[in-house]
């Protein structure tokens, strides 16, 4: 809700009413909601949508201005100075490229396609989509509507090839997908239907892209969407389902985007060797100079499961959130990086280690011309702490802040490409810089909304996990849920619950006193199991 104390003047020059207007488009607030003094963060502002507001601002005033400022002078007031002080540059724009059979691929996409080849039977990448309907869907015009939104975008259109030695992607001209029509009548035949629909896709074919719709009796129905990571996003979801929507309802025109997928990669490799990447490269080079320490985090768990077979552990932790976000507003943090600080305690104290390496999701649209491509633009960025157990709680909480900040600044470097140099100068041979992930969804989601219809998510669970462990934030209007992903090839049930009853108790733990040190958290002791421990780093595998 919007506090409209915090109005408390109009902008006073051309640079104020822009960045007002941009602070009301990024936090999605009327535009008279917004004054010169209006803090990002009090309205709803994050790590993330901060990203999205720099981008909309570099764009705007032809500048390059690090994430740190956003933090620094929140409000467009404070932040129009640095838009008076910086001296105006170039930003380089994304132009379309000249059509022919194959394109340059991103490092998100030849990541992706690396984990593809290492097992072609997996559907671990597969983006499922599956939703309730109830009332008489129209699934000739629902097929129209995936035929506009396949000429809209090219990469549900796109297959990849190797061709010497080099991932390359092909745009196919057109295509007219058939929506796979079932008939059932029992909630356990359409659980069987789902199960056989998703398979594993060959990325030579393309589309990477299947719809499948199952009729049931009273005007009941369930539409199941399903397609390859490596044609697209969290963001190119929410993009998709905007389109499709509208394509439903309103019988729109496809309209090409002005700028594609092909058209992004030619550009990165164009601009690849400027001393902006090369900074950023150095930046990170530097971050992983000398090896990850041993970490002894995983749990023995002898079970003849692949390592993909995971579960889920849902839990709400009962505290009073309004003094957490009260926390959060004095020191001029986020949410992220609040639990993220909360969370490399709670790994430092399992694994006795203080150098911790957590992964966690960018969506890699830095540039405002990337918000409605769709594609995999998602990176891994790397967050190393070093957690002294001498320091406070808020010591390590502005610590925390500074890393997320600076590696934020330098995230148009792709994970893989860190991961290779670090193997390359042999500084630590593994298959993977980072012992746990971490994410917040905290992104405005576009749900698909058919006129007419009553649309629902269908609960499916896919028993999947990349990572050995993640932990989800989702943060809600009344409230926050949590989850821990985890592979039980490597962890036991039992184990996770203790991980959950520890987190609980550091959650508690500092926001009662946030000066209180690190050596004097205690964890929840465990009173039912020895826990044994193995090599965490070594087996550690996306």
């Amino acid at each position: 809700p919007v506090n409209n104390n915090k109005i408390e003047s109009r902008s006073t020059n051309h640079i104020e009413g822009k960045l007002v207007k941009i602070w009301a488009q990024v936090l999605h607030i009327e535009k008279n909601q917004v004054g010169v003094n209006t803090n990002f963060f009090d309205f709803g502002g994050n790590s993330l949508n901060a990203t999205t507001l720099l981008a909309k601002i570099n764009k705007e005033f032809q500048v390059k201005l690090p994430l740190t400022n956003i933090f620094m002078s929140p409000t467009p007031g404070e932040f129009s100075k640095y838009i008076l002080s910086e001296i105006e540059e170039e930003v380089l724009e994304i132009k379309n490229v000249e059509k022919k059979e194959y394109y340059p691929t991103l490092p998100s996409q030849q990541s992706m396609y690396s984990i593809y080849c290492y097992d072609t039977d997996s559907c671990l990448y597969n983006i499922t989509s599956i939703t309730s309907i109830t009332g008489e869907t129209d699934i000739y015009k629902l097929e129209k509507a995936f035929n506009k939104l396949i000429a809209k975008h090219e990469s549900l259109r796109t297959s990849f090839h190797v061709i010497n030695n080099q991932l390359v992607q092909k745009i196919h001209n057109s295509f007219e997908i058939k929506i796979i029509r079932y008939e059932s009548g029992s909630q356990k035949k359409d659980d069987n239907i789902i199960n056989e629909f998703i398979k594993p896709f060959d990325l030579t074919i393309a589309p990477l892209i299947r719809v499948g719709f199952i009729k049931k009796t009273m005007g009941q129905g369930v539409l199941i969407i399903d397609m390859h990571h490596i044609i697209a996003d969290g963001v190119s979801v929410n993009v998709l389902r905007k389109d499709l929507s509208d394509f439903y309802n309103y019988e729109e025109k496809s309209a090409q985007n002005e700028i594609q997928i092909k058209d992004y990669a030619a550009w990165f490799y164009q601009n690849a060797s400027i001393d902006l990447l090369q900074n950023q490269r150095r930046y990170w080079y530097d971050e992983f100079s000398h090896p990850i320490k041993d970490n002894d985090l995983f749990i023995e768990q002898e079970k003849n499961s692949n390592n993909i077979d995971g579960k889920v552990l849902k839990f709400n932790i009962d505290i009073n959130y309004n003094n957490i976000k009260k926390i959060i507003l004095k020191e001029s943090t986020t949410l992220f990086i609040y639990f993220l600080t909360i969370y490399n305690i709670l790994l430092s104290k399992l694994s006795k280690s203080n150098d911790i390496v957590i992964g966690t999701p960018v969506a890699g649209r830095k540039i405002d011309q990337l918000e409605t491509i769709v594609g995999n633009l998602v990176n891994t960025m790397l967050i190393r702490s070093s957690v002294d157990e001498k320091n406070t709680f808020k010591q390590l909480l502005i610590k925390t802040k500074d890393k997320v900040l600076s590696a934020l600044d330098n995230q148009d470097i792709h994970y893989k490409e860190i991961l290779d140099h670090v193997k390359k100068q042999n500084i630590q041979q593994t298959e993977n810089l980072f012992h746990a992930f971490f994410a917040v969804e905290n992104m405005e989601t576009n749900d698909l909304d058919f006129q007419n219809l009553v649309l629902e998510p269908y609960e499916y669970a896919k028993n999947l996990s990349k990572f050995n462990l993640c932990l989800n934030i989702n943060e809600e209007e009344d409230g926050i849920n949590f989850s821990f992903e985890y592979s039980y090839q490597k962890f036991k049930e039992s184990s996770i619950i203790y991980f959950k009853e520890c987190l609980e108790s550091i959650v508690r733990q500092v926001v009662e006193n946030v000066d209180i040190e690190l050596q004097d958290i205690r964890l929840k002791p465990n009173k039912n199991d020895n826990i044994l421990v193995t090599d965490y780093m070594n087996d550690f595998e996306l």
